[in-house]
């Protein structure tokens, strides 16, 4: 008896283990085994849930298959929300990591940008800096030039305003005292005509040469358009008289009406008038000195008088020339008369330009000559 019941103890010591080790495996619900299942950990419900949760425990407690499946499935997603979590987190730190490396690049970009435009600002100023100085110093050296030119032109008109023209006196003024400069004036009288006038301002042209024409009124008046080119060439018109009278045998009245009619033409046709007046045939005597003086006139005479007039040769008028000529010497030609004797000055001139120019002189006009007679300095007591 004691064999058998040992048996039997046995027996259903190992059916019990049995039973506890399925249903260990199916995860049955059995009072035993709520020992070891282990519910997975919820947030808290509301009050009004608790109920449902009790039913659920109470079906629990019935082993099915059912009940199994539901603990696996917990499982299984578990797991997969375990992998989603892996995952979303694995995204989460590779967009972490990707938005830092953007982020990293746009610090980098933008510092590059903020560097160039920090040089680009600079290279701004210093452009900007260098234009200023640029304009500065131009300004600086256009106020210099122009200092410079005001303090010229001061002085220009200082210089000016220190001289005045002398007085005529009762003389006749031959020629320059001023030795020291090799200048000469050429000198001509009695035209303008309309045939050698322009012939004689052609060769002078081409000669780059300036002269004085002491003109009669009544020729220029029916020539003022060769009168007119005479000054706009830069030569200087002087006073000759109307007709050609000796003032030594006309009156008084008479030879102020012939000064003053031959102003009067000059400054109509030019637009101004001289001082300068040569006396007809030279003749004067001191009363005719007094008259043209009084009349604001400088009597201006010749130093060298080659008789151009009278027919001579242009060989004989250059040799005249050549054996006579100084520093400040007046050359007496003409530019209108006899027909067979002007044409010879015509052929004479270039030959007596070009001796002059070999030999240093400088051709000038009689304001330029006589200036130092002509003009006083003011500043000297």
């Amino acid at each position: 008896m004691r064999t058998e019941f040992l048996c039997l103890l046995f027996k259903n010591i190992v059916l019990f283990l049995s039973v506890i080790s399925i249903s260990l495996l199916s995860g049955c619900s059995f009072q035993y085994s709520s020992i070891f299942a282990v519910k997975p950990s919820s947030p808290e419900r509301p009050i009004e849930s608790q109920s449902h949760d009790d039913n659920r425990q109470q079906s629990a407690e019935i082993p099915n298959m059912k009940d199994s499946n539901i603990i696996d499935n917990s499982n299984d997603k578990k797991g997969n929300h375990d992998s989603i979590d892996t995952g979303i987190d694995s995204q989460l730190g590779d967009n972490i990591d990707t938005d830092k490396e953007i982020n990293n690049k746009t610090e980098i970009h933008i510092d590059n940008e903020l560097n160039k435009d920090a040089n680009m600002d600079e290279d701004r100023e210093d452009q900007v800096d260098k234009a200023i100085d640029r304009d500065i110093h131009n300004n600086m050296d256009s106020n210099d030039e122009s200092s410079i030119e005001d303090e010229a032109n001061q002085a220009n008109d200082s210089s000016e305003l220190d001289k005045a023209q002398v007085m005529p006196a009762a003389k006749i003024i031959r020629n320059s005292s001023n030795k020291e400069l090799k200048r000469v004036a050429i000198t001509f009288d009695d035209g303008p005509d309309g045939d050698f006038t322009p012939q004689i301002l052609d060769i002078l042209k081409e000669y780059d040469t300036k002269a004085t024409f002491f003109v009669l009124g009544s020729i220029a008046a029916k020539n003022r358009d060769v009168l007119k080119r005479i000054d706009q060439e830069g030569h200087v018109i002087a006073n000759h008289s109307w007709n050609h009278s000796y003032f030594t045998k006309i009156s008084e009245s008479k030879i102020i009406e012939e000064l003053r009619k031959t102003d009067d033409l000059i400054q109509e046709v030019i637009g101004k008038s001289n001082s300068l007046f040569r006396l007809p045939y030279g003749a004067f005597n001191n009363k005719v000195l007094e008259i043209v003086a009084q009349q604001g006139y400088h009597n201006i005479y010749w130093s060298i008088d080659p008789r151009d007039w009278s027919g001579k040769s242009p060989k004989q008028i250059l040799n005249n020339i050549q054996a006579n000529i100084e520093p400040g010497a007046i050359i007496l030609l003409h530019s209108s008369g006899p027909k067979k004797s002007i044409p010879n000055t015509i052929k004479a001139l270039p030959h007596i330009i070009e001796f002059l120019q070999e030999q240093g002189y400088e051709i000038v006009t009689i304001p330029e000559l006589l200036e130092d007679c002509l003009l006083v300095d003011k500043s000297i007591d």
